[in-house]
């Protein structure tokens, strides 16, 4: 589920194309990063809510690809956002007690930064011919399908 997000958000933003780009996977980053800090100091031994808020992020991202740019570049960045805290507070959740805090912080972004470029090469050389981009948008509904079935499962 994370790496379908990750490259999901790559792919978007490659469709929308110009400044977003970039700035949609560093938003994705930024504010994932603040959730890995506050998962990190957050003291729960359930996070049902963050796995909802990554499934989501799944089948909305998904879907957000197979209906290429027919939303608004900025409610694409606050669902991002969104997205990004629930992966953030996962990873800070996640961090073992044997490792550097710091290292652990640079590992996720830069993996998280590597899925979002892996996307994004995706996303540009997909929107080149009809039929790439037919493809790509059934990749979209195919991980928004996915999302569902993930979602079903944790009921």
């Amino acid at each position: 589920d994370h790496f379908l997000a990750m490259i999901s958000v790559g792919i978007l933003s490659a469709q929308i194309g110009g400044r977003a780009i970039w700035t949609v996977p560093s938003t994705f980053v930024i504010i994932m990063t603040i959730g890995g800090l506050f998962g990190f100091l957050l003291i729960i031994d359930e996070f049902y809510f963050v796995e909802i808020g990554i499934i989501l992020s799944v089948i909305l991202l998904g879907f957000g690809i197979s209906i290429e740019k027919k939303i608004p570049p900025k409610l694409i960045m606050v669902f991002v956002g969104i997205f990004g805290l629930f992966h953030g507070i996962a990873h800070g959740l996640e961090v073992p007690a044997a490792a550097n805090p710091i290292l652990f912080v640079i590992g996720f972004i830069c993996g998280t930064s590597a899925l979002h470029l892996f996307g994004v090469a995706i996303g540009y050389f997909s929107i080149k011919t009809a039929i790439s981009s037919i493809l790509l948008r059934l990749t979209g509904v195919i991980f928004g399908v996915y999302g569902i079935y993930l979602l079903i499962g944790i009921f």
